[in-house]
């Protein structure tokens, strides 16, 4: 994660390395208040269009029931948690080996 955070923060500071610490400063504050307006923005319009999810949860949960409506529970036993699950083949589908 430490890798992570300092490749966005040298891509975030490409052109001003040259500048002084407190321009690199004020360059992160205002970097950083551009973000929280855009997230904002987005935000608002997810309420006033009564989205639950955002767009990429949205298309995870999509794709995610997609690929589920392949599998069927067959049996299911509550008290010790155990069930079975067979996959279908869709016609549109490669075919696929036994199992994966």
């Amino acid at each position: 994660m430490t890798t992570n955070l300092s490749e966005y923060v040298n891509f975030m500071f490409k052109n001003t390395r040259h500048l002084s610490v407190s321009s690199l400063v004020e360059e992160t504050h205002f970097k950083t208040a551009q973000l929280f307006a855009n997230r904002s923005r987005q935000t608002q319009a997810m309420i006033n269009s009564d989205s639950q999810y955002s767009e990429v949860v949205f298309d995870v949960m999509n794709n995610s029931q997609q690929q589920s409506n392949t599998h069927v529970v067959n049996e299911f036993d509550i008290h010790n948690h155990t069930f079975i699950i067979t996959e279908t083949q869709s016609p549109l589908e490669t075919p696929k080996p036994p199992g994966e």
